[in-house]
């Protein structure tokens, strides 16, 4: 409980300082000097990293006795700084317009381009190089982890869109699509579950078959996962959390500013703890089709789906774990 307390104290204070964040890039709309003041900050801050990635390569003895491990955090570095350059140029941004909702114009959509950017590279760093054999300790899910998730996201989410500085919470949840459903909906939303579910098979027999080591790991962290799922309503809890969670941040904040394609990767390059593995591609898969469902329904729609089938999967492995005599 102490320590539930601790995470959350934390989760406050970055929440806050996101906001801070958020709401500076959300003032440029309308106050557009400040423009000048977010653009400047990213510039330096791009010239900083850049720096420290040359230094790391010159004198690598400095933060690590192991030459490879510095090679690939100047790397890192460089790249990182490179991927805050580069939204900063124009005509880079005319390009991503023709492929994203983002206006080439906005600060905002700059920002967020820059911050995803910066996930992306970091995210995908973490898929290829982690060990998937020494975080399945790190790796389970509990029901105080997934109810702390179901704020923190959203949280995230309302700050993105601006909440109490360019939108009231209304125009907020206007924004974030979170709208209500009826019966139809809620019969196509529950009905996508089989089909993600045949889905999710296929790639894994397909993964099974092409990276048998991989997926003999993977199956521990599977595992791992799983293991604090007692019965069906913390199948449910944990299912449905993670499902409103995920959903309201890259589905309802993102994805209407930088598209399907690039939130679908920014949502399974987040999902590290599957390793650069075929599980991480129904995740970008599932992510494209959920993209599809908000783009025609909303985003309660992809909570439903998704979340529908976080329980499922959930069951199964407890159902699973009651067979085995576990």
């Amino acid at each position: 409980m102490q320590d539930f307390f601790f995470r959350a104290a934390i989760l406050i204070v970055l929440l806050v300082i996101f906001y801070a964040a958020c709401a500076t890039v959300q003032l440029t709309t309308v106050r557009p000097k400040t423009r000048y003041v977010v653009i400047g900050s990213f510039g330096t801050l791009a010239v900083l990293i850049g720096l420290l990635g040359l230094l790391i390569l010159s004198a690598p003895q400095v933060l690590s006795s192991d030459p490879a491990v510095a090679q690939q955090n100047a790397r890192l570095c460089l790249i990182i700084a490179a991927v805050t350059i580069l939204p900063l140029v124009k005509s880079v941004r005319l390009l991503l317009q023709k492929f994203t909702p983002l206006d080439a114009n906005s600060t905002v959509d700059i920002s967020g381009v820059i911050a995803a950017l910066w996930l992306l590279v970091l995210n995908g760093f973490t898929l290829v190089t982690i060990d998937l054999n020494t975080i399945k300790d790190q790796v389970q899910i509990t029901v105080a982890q997934s109810l702390m998730d179901v704020i923190a996201l959203p949280a995230l989410a309302f700050c993105l869109v601006g909440v109490w500085v360019v939108r009231s919470p209304r125009e907020s949840i206007k924004r974030l699509g979170l709208e209500k459903l009826d019966g139809r909906q809620v019969g196509i939303a529950l009905g996508l579950l089989l089909p993600l579910l045949v889905l999710a098979v296929g790639i894994d027999g397909l993964g099974r078959q092409l990276q048998p080591e991989r997926y003999a790991e993977l199956e521990n962290i599977l595992k791992a996962m799983s293991s604090n799922v007692t019965n069906p309503i913390v199948a449910l809890i944990i299912g449905f959390c993670a499902g409103i969670g995920e959903e309201i941040l890259f589905r309802g904040a993102i994805q209407p500013r930088l598209g399907i394609g690039f939130t679908a990767l920014l949502f399974a390059a987040s999902h590290t703890q599957y390793g650069f593995t075929f599980a991480t591609v129904a995740v970008l898969l599932i992510g494209i089709i959920l993209g599809y469902q908000r783009k025609y329904m909303n985003t309660t729609a992809c909570i439903i789906t998704h979340g529908a089938y976080n329980t499922v999967v959930f069951l199964l492995s407890y159902f699973a774990g009651i067979g085995n005599g576990s």
